[in-house]
């Protein structure tokens, strides 16, 4: 081949690469864009979210709940008896994973007390009652890591706390109203000062009407109004710095909050079986 043949080929080489080039960039820019994510719908599949917990059986807690809800609670004592057991494995470990699920599985109080006793004995403490809460935690560990640990004394055993909400944030306080309930030696605590009693508990205590229990004191309460008002006192007087004795719960136990007045107050803890 001829050296001018060779230069023709020189000279095209660079028109060639900038076609190919230009070619790339047309497919790129045409290609069509990838697909979005489809958005996550909050309102979608409300129990799946909650059944992906790691750890928690919920088919123990399930089994238990239809045992309940057939009602041969005497004649089937064997299998209510087994079921408990399990569910209570399940519910210790839901505690630790999601507390406001765990205290929606507390079996109610009327029908806690239509049970017979070898099955309540496998099932979880109800918790109501005034404990120094105490807050440990730390951040910037290593890895940037950070944790938080809550506890309480709970009949002279000190209980690991689990919390949401508001209270997720409370730190240390002298004689907290905890209310809740607790698996062995783990608790869910009520993101709420404040516990209205049922009907059917206020009456086994002796009290009538609507009544409201703050630690281990009790009040009679005279509408939602007044039941709301206290409770955010109580709740603002949480978020003070310290752990110093709260304002409000003093305020609220000599009467001085409107349509909302004790009645009596609990010796021991307030753990009732």
């Amino acid at each position: 081949m001829s050296g001018r043949f060779f230069r023709h080929i020189a000279l095209a080489a660079p028109l060639l690469l900038l076609l190919v080039l230009v070619a790339g960039i047309w497919l790129m820019t045409d290609a069509p864009p990838p697909p979005k994510a489809k958005p996550v719908d909050p309102a979608e599949g409300k129990e799946t979210g909650e059944r992906k917990l790691a750890g928690a059986d919920f088919a123990a807690m399930d089994a238990f709940d239809a045992w309940l809800a057939g009602g041969k609670h005497s004649e089937e004592l064997a299998q209510g008896i087994e079921l408990a057991k399990a569910r209570r494995s399940a519910l210790r470990k839901l505690i630790q994973e999601d507390p406001q699920a765990a205290l929606a599985r507390a079996v109610p109080y009327p029908v806690r007390q239509q049970l017979p006793g070898l099955v309540v004995a496998f099932l979880e403490t109800p918790v109501s009652t005034a404990a120094d809460f105490d807050v440990e935690q730390a951040c910037g560990g290593p890895e940037g890591s950070s944790w938080r640990h809550a506890w309480v004394a709970l009949d002279g055993r000190r209980v690991q706390v689990f919390t949401y909400g508001e209270r997720a944030e409370t730190m240390t306080k002298e004689k907290l109203s905890v209310h809740g309930i607790a698996v062995d030696e783990v608790m869910a605590m009520l993101d709420d000062p404040l516990r209205e009693l049922s009907a059917e508990e206020a009456a086994d205590k002796g009290f009538t009407g609507r009544v409201a229990q703050v630690g281990q004191r009790f009040f009679a309460v005279e509408s939602d109004a007044a039941l709301e008002a206290a409770r955010e006192q109580l709740r603002a007087t949480e978020q003070m710095l310290g752990p110093v004795a709260l304002p409000a719960y003093r305020e609220l136990a000599l009467g001085r909050m409107d349509g909302i007045y004790p009645l009596a107050m609990l010796g021991g803890t307030g753990t009732p079986g």
